[in-house]
């Protein structure tokens, strides 16, 4: 049965997340197919709802470099939301409080019927807490962050826009896990290695 856990925790949709969500980084910044990352992107929110980040940050991205319009972004952009609403509506999805609450400050025997009281205040505080815990942990993804944003090639701008969306989502969701950092880690690597070339 251990040689099995392996593969069980890798069994989790994060890996063809991330993977689908490198592809339209792919097909936007080398492929300049701006339609191909977009519909990537959307694909990806139906994988993991928190991916609807990256579609407004690859969205806002092609807005920047003029490769869409800002009316085709916000209805990428859109969809990719009225998806996560869907998907949350037809789960039973008890909210973002809600699942900061019962992963982080406790856990509750029938979240769905919670009342939550997550503060500003509270939430900030386990912010800072799990950022000296996530730095800690990770002191060669944040080095290898820090070359690539020094280094970087022609592949920098997608580690910016990666690590920006990772920076967000650790500010939604302050979880410590290294798996969150994995697009950073993919994004940073191919940084670096295209300065090289």
């Amino acid at each position: 049965m251990l040689v099995l856990s392996p593969v069980a925790v890798l069994a989790t949709p994060d890996i063809m997340s991330r993977l689908i969500i490198l592809a339209a980084l792919f097909a936007a910044e080398e492929q300049r197919n701006s339609a191909l990352a977009l519909l990537l992107g959307i694909m990806a929110v139906s994988i993991r709802t928190d991916n609807v980040v990256f579609v407004a940050a690859i969205a806002g991205m092609l807005v920047w470099r003029r490769q869409v319009t800002l009316l085709r972004a916000a209805l990428a952009t859109g969809t990719a939301l009225a998806i996560v609403l869907m998907i949350n509506h037809l789960t039973g999805n008890y909210g973002w409080l809600v699942l900061l609450q019962h992963t982080f400050a406790g856990f509750m025997i029938h979240p769905a019927h919670a009342v939550v009281h997550f503060s500003p205040m509270r939430h900030a505080t386990l912010i800072a807490h799990n950022a000296v815990e996530l730095i800690f942990e990770n002191k060669v993804t944040i080095l290898l962050a820090a070359c690539a944003s020094a280094i970087g090639g022609r592949l920098k701008p997608l580690f910016w826009i990666v690590a920006a969306v990772t920076v967000a989502k650790f500010l939604l969701f302050p979880s410590v896990e290294t798996r969150h950092l994995a697009a950073l880690i993919v994004a940073s690597s191919l940084a670096l290695s295209s300065a090289h070339r």
